[in-house]
């Protein structure tokens, strides 16, 4: 994503949350041959942003993960 490039990844775990599917790569189900290719298939037919793709990638940012952080718990500590 970082370089504008959209992903195939294992559509389970953390991967369901940075990269949605269709929208920055494609999923695919199983950790088949099969599936790895109808993926790149997917990911062959479609179109996407690199502009689009790098801003995904950069709202992980370390600088932005820290913001939020530092946000939240001064959140909590005002809530006490």
């Amino acid at each position: 994503l970082a370089t504008g490039t959209p992903v195939v990844a294992f559509g389970r775990g953390g991967v369901t949350e940075s990269v949605r599917d269709g929208e920055h790569g494609v999923h695919f189900p199983e950790q088949s041959v099969s599936s790895v290719l109808a993926a790149l298939d997917e990911l062959e037919s479609r179109s996407f942003d690199p502009q689009a793709l790098r801003a995904r990638a950069e709202e992980f940012a370390p600088e932005v993960f820290d913001g939020r952080i530092r946000a939240f718990l001064a959140a909590q500590v005002c809530s006490l």
